[in-house]
């Protein structure tokens, strides 16, 4: 996508984009793309489609005004579970580089293709780990140790709650990406755990194709963390 293009979608939903942003996501995709020839990091059919349906749907999080409003992830410990190919959390980053990211993914192929890429892209204070969110979870250095937990289309809600708890301070806040019907997801919240989650459409101008596609972004707060 062009600079311009993208700047203008920023803008409509009443965030900005520097040109130095933009080309560091050009060469994420451009990266992303090369990765996956050797792991799968996505799916085949989303390779020409790389800003649509991984950088901006990663980023929906950001251009909506009702998660961050004035605020912004800048000097905040967040955690990304299932992370993959680096999605949401290298997004976030290159939006928010003041913020520390912790990408973790349980196959170690898929975090050798991630630090590959965040050394190309000369990101700091990015984090890399491979291991289980139920096992990180309850080791010292990771234990509720972070503001945010984000996930993209990874698990079930239950589990990602479940993890949360281990992971968030007490404050935090879980972030998923999902789609779909999350009826059953949130009446097992509601039953295990006593919590309403909110379920917000994404709803956003220039990506009309994501709410067409019923995704959405799941708030969870108030966990009882361990």
């Amino acid at each position: 996508m062009m600079y311009e293009k993208i700047k203008h979608i920023f803008e409509s939903n009443g965030c900005e984009i520097n040109e130095s942003q933009y080309l560091l996501f050009e060469k994420y995709a451009a990266l992303l793309l090369e990765e996956n020839k050797k792991v799968n990091l996505i799916s085949r059919k989303d390779e020409g489609k790389i800003w649509e349906n991984h950088i901006l749907h990663s980023l929906s999080l950001v251009l909506d005004s009702r998660f961050l409003g004035n605020d912004n992830l800048n000097n905040m410990k967040i955690l990304d579970i299932g992370t993959g190919g680096g999605v949401p959390g290298i997004p976030i980053k290159i939006m928010f580089p003041d913020c520390s990211i912790t990408l973790l993914d349980s196959i170690q192929k898929k975090i050798t293709c991630v630090q590959r890429i965040v050394a190309e892209l000369k990101l700091k204070d990015i984090h890399c780990v491979c291991g289980r969110a139920e096992e990180i979870g309850k080791k010292k250095e990771y234990a509720n140790k972070y503001d945010v937990v984000v996930s993209r289309a990874v698990a079930p809600l239950v589990d990602l709650v479940n993890w949360g708890k281990l992971l968030l301070k007490n404050g935090g806040k879980l972030f998923a990406l999902k789609g779909g019907n999350l009826e059953e997801e949130l009446k097992k919240c509601k039953t295990g755990f006593n919590l309403a989650p909110e379920v917000f459409d994404i709803d956003l101008e220039g990506l009309e194709y994501l709410k067409e596609a019923e995704k959405k972004i799941v708030v969870v707060e108030n966990l009882q963390v361990f």
